[in-house]
């Protein structure tokens, strides 16, 4: 039977896996060549970096990382040593678009600036990024896209003739990074970090286009891809973004103190948190092992995950939010109450002043309290006309 070493930290991993051999659950800071060395099969989590130094001695034929990014595992030697390699994108996706929808409400709010007739640019349509720009339309917002990567496959799938997996991009309008930065008053980015390619993210947003945008960044991807150096520069002289959302940083974990106190929301990347989203992730790695192994798997329900119940906030007069301002402010409420960002804004706050902030910051991930997916809450008492901002901008269900 294959020995399968898994990150203790992957929620149901054992009871998953235990069907498929002798699982080994692992602190990921003990992973190494040694404490490796009798695995066939490792499963991982973006804490672990996976390469040489890891690898090196081993017999280990199969990777998987219960994430949806990459950029923690050497690819390139994983195909050459043709160990096989599973992740699980699109796992985290509706935790990181709840994410997305609380932060542009809170932001809106604090500044008494209407979401309705702002434009949003989506940087990257993949998994995450193409149900961030479906939702913000349910909050009033248009969106515009920037993918080359997937505008290069569209349009190579029109001239060839074929059809495109992703069909729903088919109507899809493209621009240029530069194009849009003068015309959308939010950036959400959504892409994987790269160095190489035609198509490389590193320092995507460098300070050059930093400075020339002044609405609102909000960085769920990869630290990298926004010049948090730049960044820091261009906040300390009062310049470029006017509101800035971060997630991800660049040397995580220690992200740069002075400018996690400059931003408006600052979390210990947990934006893809979710506990359904865990779970779902923990699902694909026990698929990937079945396939790997040539097995099946059997069906599997959601019964330890159970729909919530809630009701809604009481919509009160205010004499500060009039019209549109006070429903947005109802909205942010439900919102936070599903995902709280305002709890895990100051947990980033508490890690900085800790005497160890980067150990803080992991322990900030691994003991997250967790939060449930917005679309897995049923809402009573909610207005009639802010029904369709709950259903399509924040997903849940009213009843």
């Amino acid at each position: 039977m294959a020995h399968i070493v898994a990150d203790s930290g992957i929620p149901g991993v054992f009871d998953a896996l235990s069907g498929f051999g002798t699982v080994e659950l692992m602190d990921p800071v003990r992973m190494s060549a040694s404490t490796l060395a009798q695995a066939d099969i490792l499963i991982v989590r973006s804490v672990a970096r996976v390469g040489k130094e890891m690898l090196n001695g081993t017999r280990i034929r199969m990777v998987g990382s219960a994430t949806a990014g990459t950029d923690h595992v050497d690819l390139d030697l994983l195909r050459d040593r043709e160990i096989a390699f599973y992740h699980a994108p699109g796992a985290n996706a509706d935790s990181v678009a709840d994410y997305v929808m609380t932060a542009l409400l809170t932001i809106s709010v604090h500044r008494n600036e209407p979401l309705e007739g702002r434009i949003l640019g989506v940087v990257g349509h993949g998994q995450v990024g193409s149900r961030v720009a479906r939702r913000a339309g349910g909050l009033g917002m248009s969106v515009e896209v920037c993918d080359p990567p997937l505008e290069a496959a569209i349009a190579e799938s029109v001239r060839r003739g074929v059809s495109f997996p992703l069909t729903g991009s088919l109507d899809l309008s493209f621009c240029g990074l530069d194009e849009m930065l003068p015309r959308v008053d939010v950036l959400s980015i959504h892409t994987p970090l790269t160095v190489a390619g035609p198509h490389p993210t590193r320092h995507l947003m460098d300070g050059s286009r930093l400075g020339a945008f002044g609405g609102w960044l909000i960085n769920t991807a990869r630290g990298a891809v926004v010049d948090n150096a730049g960044l820091r520069g261009l906040l300390d002289a009062a310049k470029g973004p006017s509101g800035v959302v971060l997630d991800v940083w660049e040397g995580e974990p220690l992200p740069d103190p002075r400018l996690a106190r400059m931003v408006d929301i600052g979390t210990c990347h947990v934006a893809g948190y979710a506990t359904d989203s865990k779970w779902q992730a923990t699902r694909m790695m026990a698929e990937a092992v079945a396939d790997f192994l040539g097995q099946e798997i059997g069906p599997e329900g959601d019964s330890r995950l159970p729909t919530i119940s809630m009701e809604a906030p009481a919509v009160t007069s205010d004499a500060g939010a009039t019209g549109r301002g006070q429903y947005n402010k109802w909205l942010l409420d439900l919102a936070l109450r599903m995902c709280p960002l305002d709890r895990d804004h100051a947990t980033l706050k508490q890690v900085l002043e800790q005497r160890d902030p980067g150990r803080a910051f992991e322990a900030a991930r691994s003991g997250y309290p967790g939060r449930r997916l917005m679309r897995r809450h049923q809402v009573t008492g909610v207005p009639g006309r802010l029904r369709a901002a709950v259903e399509r901008g924040l997903t849940a269900e009213p009843v």
